[in-house]
């Protein structure tokens, strides 16, 4: 990361982001938001990726497959699955959904490790 936070354009801007973003994962956590939540952990998992393309060189983490399982997650949640995914520095989405979908979830991931859904 200090490759980016010393070449990046966009580190600063995602540093004040990210300030606002963990206010609004606290309040939906407390209001029990659940899209409030996943909207936010995935904005902001993307924006971090964005300042590392942005840094000289850039960095990207993600594989082929990484890609394929995000524009995965969007096309669920554009059929009506409530489903996000967040992303740390590496290609590995962790996906955040109700327990009331695991089965689905499971059925559209089948190799997805599940851990602790939301309930």
């Amino acid at each position: 990361m200090n490759h980016t936070v010393e070449t990046s354009e966009l580190y600063e801007s995602w540093i004040a982001q990210a300030d606002c973003d963990f206010d609004e994962l606290r309040t939906a956590v407390a209001a029990q938001d659940f899209t409030l939540l996943g909207e936010t952990a995935e904005n902001n998992a993307l924006a971090m990726h964005a300042t590392m393309l942005a840094a000289w060189p850039p960095l990207c983490y993600w594989k082929p497959q990484t890609l394929a399982l995000m524009q995965k997650v969007w096309q669920a949640r554009e059929n009506g699955l409530e489903i996000y995914f967040t992303i740390d520095a590496g290609p590995n989405l962790k996906l955040l959904f109700l327990k009331e979908n695991q089965a689905v979830v499971k059925k559209l991931f089948p190799k997805v490790q599940i851990i602790n859904p939301f309930g």
